[in-house]
């Protein structure tokens, strides 16, 4: 991404691009400019790995907004499978009874049943539909 090579030449190291770009996706959000905002934060989740682990405390917070992010995209199944992961790291960081950890697992649960549902719904407009062309034949 053209902003990574523009800080770097700049002065800037690799830790504070992990920042820069965490605090544009987040503003990239507020903005209502989600796609955009995907992108800058998958490179931020790249960053925060290479620079300080996959397991580092920032790095999981910039997978649970980035998991947001694709909730607000409607790409719930992404957004579930990055909370999973997510979660299971943070449940051995900090214990399952960490209010952090917590938060974290009602935002999952809410995203399966969100899912669920929309599952659930597509599987009725599918049998509506079918019926409908069952009843054309008749």
């Amino acid at each position: 991404m053209p902003l990574e090579c523009s800080l770097e030449n700049e002065g800037w190291n690799r830790e504070d691009n992990c920042m820069i770009l965490y605090l544009i996706g987040l503003s990239l959000v507020e903005l209502g400019d989600i796609k955009q905002a995907v992108a800058v934060s998958e490179e931020a989740k790249d960053v925060f790995e290479q620079t300080s682990g996959a397991d580092h405390l920032d790095t999981l917070d910039v997978c649970r907004n980035l998991a947001g992010t694709y909730d607000a995209l409607g790409r719930i199944e992404d957004a579930i499978t990055l909370l999973e992961e997510m979660l299971e790291v943070k449940e051995e960081k900090l214990g399952t009874m960490h209010p952090d950890v917590q938060d974290d697992r009602q935002h999952l649960h809410e995203l399966i049943n969100q899912q669920g549902h929309m599952t659930s719904h597509k599987k009725c407009r599918k049998l509506v539909e079918w019926l409908s062309n069952v009843r054309k034949v008749f």
